[in-house]
């Protein structure tokens, strides 16, 4: 088929388009009872009659089409026009302009039928307003769709995170608050967050130590949206030979669902909480023995190591004694402070 008869082909369907949805707007007319009653006119044409070139349909206001009609012996002109009165204003000018003599037949449009389309089958072309209606009722329906399917088939993706970088520090025997924050990654739909346990476990792997979780759910966790919990317990006792800080791991363990849906098929999901240590502090500075380093005539200096568990505005006041020989020389007794 060659390009010219295709072109042909296209023309003459958005023509036929166009003539079914005038046709639709006089149906439309003519079936209100509030719409004026539409007015039509047939004229005899000339057998090579065309419209002119600068002939405009706006011209004449209150003409909705025109069209021609070929038949066997002769050619017709048929109009439409909004109503009666349309027609007898610019009828004079619709003739001059198209050279067309006074109208065979005039007469107002009665009544119109014509087949119905199933529901099924393609609808005529749209105007560019219903197109624009069109789209913005699409996109708020698939808006829509959106949120209500996040809230039934979201998959739950929660961080949690420790404020600071780091270990923990607690002082023996005393109560201790470790905060964490838990914020949503989901779009559109809540997180619900539950805590089961949370504990700690010295690296040497003795008994555990419980802690609690406050608040141990968060119900309603939004998108974007960050809540924080505290793990609260009391530092255990420490070995009495040990005087470095004991080091323990900090274990908590928690679960989150997300959609209505994907929560009964697959489950809650484990929350990925980052590793963390807790180093426990004597409440009282320990220091082991000190290390002879030099000496220098009537002093010597020692290296030592103090563990604190907090600072000393007044600095760590410490004694040492030395001892030397039975000599000539009487033992110097030196006392130092160390300042943190």
């Amino acid at each position: 088929m060659s390009m010219s008869k295709i072109l042909t082909r296209v023309k003459r369907y958005i023509g036929e388009l166009a003539l079914r949805r005038h046709f639709a707007v006089l149906l439309q007319m003519v079936r209100s009872d509030t719409s004026p009653i539409p007015y039509t006119t047939t004229h005899a044409i000339p057998l090579d009659f065309s419209f002119p070139k600068e002939f405009k349909i706006a011209d004449f206001r209150g003409l909705l089409f025109c069209h021609t009609l070929k038949g066997d012996q002769a050619n017709k002109l048929t109009s439409y026009w909004l109503d009666k009165e349309s027609f007898r204003l610019f009828a004079d000018r619709f003739h001059r302009k198209l050279g067309l003599a006074s109208p065979e037949f005039q007469g107002s449009l009665l009544d119109v039928e014509c087949r119905e389309k199933p529901w099924w089958k393609p609808r005529e072309l749209l105007s560019g307003r219903e197109w624009v209606l069109a789209v913005f009722a699409l996109v708020g329906a698939g808006l829509g769709l959106r949120d209500y399917a996040a809230v039934l088939f979201a998959i739950p993706d929660v961080a949690v995170v420790y404020p600071d970088a780091g270990h923990a520090n607690a002082v023996v025997g005393q109560e201790f608050a470790i905060p964490l924050t838990v914020s949503s990654e989901v779009r559109f739909a809540p997180v619900t967050v539950s805590f089961r346990s949370a504990s700690i476990q010295p690296e040497s792997r003795g008994p555990t130590v419980e802690l609690s979780v406050n608040p141990q759910i968060l119900p309603n966790l939004t998108a974007a949206q960050s809540q924080s919990i505290t793990l609260s317990g009391s530092a255990p006792q420490r070995s009495p030979a040990s005087v470095t800080p004991d080091i323990y791991d900090l274990i908590v363990t928690g679960d989150s669902k997300a959609g209505i849906i994907s929560g009964i098929i697959l489950g809650r999901r484990t929350l990925p909480i980052p590793k963390r240590e807790l180093w426990v502090w004597p409440a009282k500075p320990v220091a082991p023995h000190p290390t002879f380093s030099r000496a220098a005539g009537s002093v010597c200096e020692l290296d030592g190591v103090a563990y604190i568990s907090k600072s000393y505005p007044q600095g760590l006041p410490a004694a040492f004694a030395l001892v030397a020989p039975a000599g000539p020389s009487q033992p110097n007794v030196h006392h130092r402070r160390f300042q943190q």
